[in-house]
């Protein structure tokens, strides 16, 4: 019998009991010291120690979140996190069943169960540029291996039709609600950016599979080197630039001050240990960042949301501000 822990509901109990039952048959082990986890969005985690003193991480996936056309996209995701893992990439060891890292429970709960990795998250724009030079090791590895596996279907490109959409429905909620002069004035830059954009130029892009959400949260450091990157759950078939955007601007930005070019200079010289990048592919892939990002954090009410969001809403800023000139900025040799 599981005895409830403070905080945790019965329906909870019932979920973990499920899914440790359905551990212990399937992996013979024994799981003890279970400990939620109080962060993420809907999905339900928790720690565990099994009966050989191995920490393990065990995720149930939100129906809510992840309706079963976003489990096949996680399904493919995990299985190519196993064979990153298995070609040396740091990331965390799955546990499945005949290439299978999802499993379900009889009442229809779905999880997966994979080793804790050790190691410490630092916020973003905190990252030395020993720890950046190390991340864009690790990433270009990832890519390199990454390169190996069949195409796919692209699974989203910019256009011009979706940015002006999303646009128009912030915009509109912005002059009847009572928004600040900033956010007016960075929603008509925004839209004159959208008119001006050269859609062609992404089609020079290469695509590939990608992790599609590396920023520091996801990324786990033990003194200057990666220990683990986490959370493959957004993996799919699209751009690897937005990978070398995304982690750079998440680790090399800091607001109020801006992009730490030496930070920068950092990842780069790492990631070319194994794959090559101009300044010109590198301006390009924050711009197909922004046109990515830019509709998720341009909204009405974004002064009255939490950090993380006001954080990426910052970014995108800086990207506006220096659009024409990004070239020059990351000129870095």
């Amino acid at each position: 019998m599981i005895l409830a822990r403070k905080g945790e509901s019965m329906g909870e109990q019932i979920i973990i009991g499920e899914i440790l039952h359905h551990i212990t048959s399937t992996f013979r082990f024994q799981l003890d010291d279970i400990e939620p986890i109080q962060r993420g969005y809907q999905n339900r985690k928790w720690f565990a120690i099994n009966d050989h003193g191995k920490k393990l991480f065990i995720k149930c996936y939100s129906s809510k979140r992840y309706p079963s056309e976003k489990m096949r996209f996680v399904r493919i995701a995990l299985q190519i996190q196993s064979q990153l893992h298995e070609a040396g990439v740091v990331c965390p060891k799955l546990y499945g069943i005949d290439g299978k890292y999802i499993f379900e429970t009889p009442s229809g709960f779905l999880f997966c169960m994979m080793d804790a990795c050790d190691g410490d998250t630092i916020h973003p724009g905190e990252a030395n540029w020993l720890q950046m030079f190390d991340l864009g090791r690790v990433t270009g590895y990832m890519h390199q291996v990454l390169n190996d596996f069949p195409k796919d279907r692209s699974y989203w490109s910019p256009t011009r039709l979706q940015l002006l959409k999303k646009w128009r429905m912030e915009w509109e909620k912005a002059s009847t609600e009572n928004c600040s002069i900033r956010i007016r004035f960075l929603l008509k830059r925004q839209r004159e950016i959208i008119d001006s954009l050269q859609m062609q130029q992404f089609e020079e892009c290469e695509q590939g599979w990608a992790h599609w959400d590396l920023w520091m949260e996801n990324i786990l450091f033990q003194g200057n080197l990666v220990s683990a990157i986490l959370d493959f759950d957004r993996m799919k078939y699209v751009y690897p630039d937005l990978d070398i955007a995304r982690a750079i601007m998440s680790g090399a930005f800091i607001s109020q001050m801006g992009m730490d070019m030496r930070k920068v200079a950092a990842f780069i010289e790492g990631y070319r240990t194994y794959r090559p990048i101009t300044k010109f592919q590198l301006a390009r892939a924050f711009r197909l960042l922004w046109c990515k990002e830019a509709p998720w954090w341009y909204t009405a009410d974004i002064e009255e949301r939490s950090e993380n969001p006001r954080r990426f809403f910052e970014e995108m800023c800086w990207l506006m501000e220096h659009w024409w000139e990004l070239e020059d900025i990351f000129d870095i040799g």
